[in-house]
Parts: structure tokens; C-alpha cells; sequence
């Protein structure tokens, strides 16, 4: 298993970041026994004299498969430069997140705060290769267009408005805008109210209203959204029946000490005049959560149990677990199917900057009467600091 050590570099230039070493083990559909090699890197560089300037990536070279190959994948690389406080400028693949600006592109991205309280962002460059890899996208595989704004009103209101649009072989095929209003109304009772629409088909694409109060023990929350396919219209999945829906949740949520219990439902009405409900009651603590799902209506009446420990068995060394049940109904299917799986592991750190991981992970169900996979993870990060 490859693990690069210190990273040597000259005092004049500062690098941190993480390296990621996988092997993963399992047994294929067709029960044969394969062996994936996964080896990630995320890195940040920058000159002392020039800290303004910095290099970002994140990437991933992997020899997985049957028969196996290698594969490169660069998921963010990109130049970032901050000449003062107010302003930034990203060159490079990059992962945008800023209302509807939403995906990755090899694009320019530029921050500006041109007054107090006021961010505007503008993004334009192109879609990344679908596989992520080593490699610019092209005007074939399309273009994107983005511009983002964000203006705090007062200490109780801040309105964000966006535009996003791609462009595919000289055509338009998405098209967004949207606003939304988010604050403190009043000590502890936090709103948000949004609403995204889509230029091209002249009508809303999600709306949704959310309201949310906090105090020392007790959180509740209420939310509606109401959401349209998020499909481009030159998108394989286009072949599938997609369908909108509305969806009702209530939550609540109590802590004592260190514990936390939780109960939440949500009401979920199909396009096609279905509806279903879902009610989802946890328990968590330092040492884990357990859950229990109960869902009706469409689909039928199922029920699935899920949980999650964790113990420290020595400084350093910690012991973890996962388990769920879960049973279910095909939507092509009127018979019932049962989905059980579990994992069990360590995770240890000899020292700060090292962690390892070792899992066995295993799952029941219509495919696999006995599914074992292992997993063994080395993760080193450095920094020249």
C-alpha cells in the first residue's frame, strides 16, 4: 500500500494537506473476489512572502474493477487569489455552492464585497469531464454562467439572489433563479423562506418555508418544500417517469446531559395523488445513535431499525460499530423483501498526524445471502508549518 511520507519542500513554501490509502475487499455479483485500491490526496500550497496566492486540489488515483485498471479523478485544482480582504479569485476546477450556482466547473469564480454587508459572487467557465478527470472540460460538453448576491438587511434579515444557467451544444438546458429571506425573528426562533425558479419551463422549481426554535433543551422545527425534477433536459434519467412533490415535516428534539432524543414525521404528497409518511425517532449520546423508522402509505407499511456506537477501548483506540434492518417493497414488486447489514471496526491513532482504519462490513438481502467485505484505510496528514 503506497503512503507517501514528510513532504519535502523548501522553507520558502508552506504545504499541507492529507493522504487517504484504501483497500477494499469483496465478493462480486457474479461471486468472484475482487480487490480495489483507492489513494487520495488533498493539498494546499502556498509561498510565505505571498500567502495571497494559493494552490487547492483534491484528487484520486485508483486501480479498481474487474478486470482491473487505474483511474484518475481531480475533483478540485484551482489557483486562488486574495489581493485584499474584500475580493477573491478562484481559477481552476472548483465545487460552487451559492443558491442556485450549485455543481463543479473548470471555471473563474470572483468574491467581491462591495460595501459593508453586500457579497457578490460571478462564476463562468465550463462543465467538467463527467468521470472527473485529469483533464479541461470543452465547449462540447457545455458551459456554465452563474452570478450570486447576498445582503445582510439587519442584524434579523439577510436576502441572497442568484442566477445559473448551462449550456450544452449551443443549447439552453438549464435555467434557474432564485431569492430567499433567512434571520432571526426573535430570540431562538430562526425563518427561512425560498423560492427557485426555472426560467426555461416559466414555473417554480422548489419553494421552500422553514421555521425553526431553539432554546437550551428543546429545538423544534417546521418545514414545507414543495420540488420539481432536478433533471437537465439532455439527461439520461430523462428515459425514467420523474415526478414533483410536496413534502410536510415536523421535528422536535430534546438534550439532557448528554443525551438527545429526537422524533420527526414527514408527509410526502406524489404528483400522482399519492401519499406518504414517515416518522423517524432517535436516540443519541457521545457513544452513538439509534434510530427506528416507521414509514406508511405509499409503498405500504415498513418498518427499519438502524444504530451506531462507538467506545474508546485504550487512548487512541476506538471501536466502532453500525448496524440496520430494514423491511421493504420493490416498486415493481407486491412481495416483501428483508435488508439486514452491519459493520465492526477499529479506527486507531498512534500519533496525531495518523489514523487507521480496519472494518469488516457485511449485508443480507435478496442479492447476497452472505455479502462479507473488508475495508483498511492509512490516512496521513503534513503540513510544513
Amino acid at each position: 500500500m503506497i503512503l507517501a511520507g514528510t513532504v519535502s519542500v523548501s522553507g520558502q513554501v508552506v504545504v499541507q494537506g492529507s493522504l487517504d490509502a484504501y483497500a477494499y475487499a469483496f465478493e462480486t455479483v457474479e461471486q468472484s473476489s475482487q480487490l480495489d485500491f483507492y489513494q487520495a490526496l488533498r493539498v494546499r500550497a502556498w509561498l510565505k512572502d505571498a500567502p495571497t496566492l494559493r494552490l487547492n486540489g483534491s484528487m484520486r488515483v485508483a486501480r479498481r474493477g474487474d478486470p482491473a485498471d487505474w483511474e484518475g479523478r481531480l475533483y478540485n485544482g484551482y489557483l486562488q487569489w486574495r489581493p485584499d480582504p474584500h475580493a477573491q479569485v478562484r481559477v481552476g476546477r472548483q465545487f460552487l455552492y451559492s443558491g442556485v450556482i450549485r455543481g463543479t466547473a473548470d471555471a473563474v469564480s470572483v468574491d467581491v464585497d462591495p460595501a459593508d454587508r453586500l457579497t457578490v459572487r460571478l462564476v463562468a467557465g465550463l462543465e467538467p469531464p463527467l468521470r472527473r478527470d485529469f483533464e479541461l472540460g470543452s465547449t462540447d460538453d457545455g458551459n456554465v454562467l452563474g452570478a450570486y448576491g447576498s445582503g445582510q438587511l439587519s442584524k434579523s434579515a439577510k436576502i441572497d439572489a442568484s442566477y445559473f444557467q448551462r449550456v450544452r451544444s449551443d443549447a439552453l438546458v438549464w435555467q434557474l433563479a432564485g431569492v430567499s429571506l433567512s434571520g432571526e425573528a426573535t430570540q431562538g426562533l430562526f425563518y427561512l423562506a425560498q423560492l427557485d425558479y426555472n426560467l426555461k419551463s416559466s414555473d417554480y422549481h422548489r419553494m421552500r418555508y422553514r421555521l425553526t426554535y431553539s432554546t437550551h433543551s428543546w429545538t423544534f422545527s417546521g418545514e414545507f418544500q414543495s420540488q420539481k425534477p432536478e433533471v437537465l433536459e439532455d439527461s439520461y434519467f430523462n428515459i425514467f417517469e420523474l415526478n414533483a412533490y410536496n413534502q410536510f415535516r415536523v421535528a422536535g428534539f430534546y438534550r439532557f446531559g448528554a443525551y438527545q432524543v429526537g422524533l420527526q414525521n414527514y408527509v410526502t404528497l406524489y404528483e400522482e395523488g399519492e401519499t406518504g409518511n414517515e416518522v423517524l425517532a432517535t436516540f443519541a449520546s457521545r457513544w452513538g445513535t439509534v434510530g427506528v423508522v416507521y414509514q406508511s402509505g405509499f409503498g405500504g407499511d415498513r418498518v427499519g431499525l438502524y444504530g451506531e456506537v462507538r467506545y474508546e477501548v485504550a487512548p487512541g483506540l476506538e471501536a466502532r460499530g453500525q448496524s440496520s434492518y430494514y423491511n421493504f417493497q420493490r416498486y415493481t414488486a407486491d412481495f416483501d423483501e428483508d435488508a439486514t447489514s452491519f459493520s465492526a471496526g477499529l479506527r486507531y491513532r498512534p500519533v496525531p498526524r495518523l489514523m487507521i482504519d480496519a472494518e469488516v462490513q457485511e449485508s443480507l438481502n435478496s442479492l447476497y445471502d452472505n455479502d462479507l467485505r473488508g475495508l483498511f484505510r492509512v490516512s496521513y496528514s503534513f503540513s510544513t508549518l
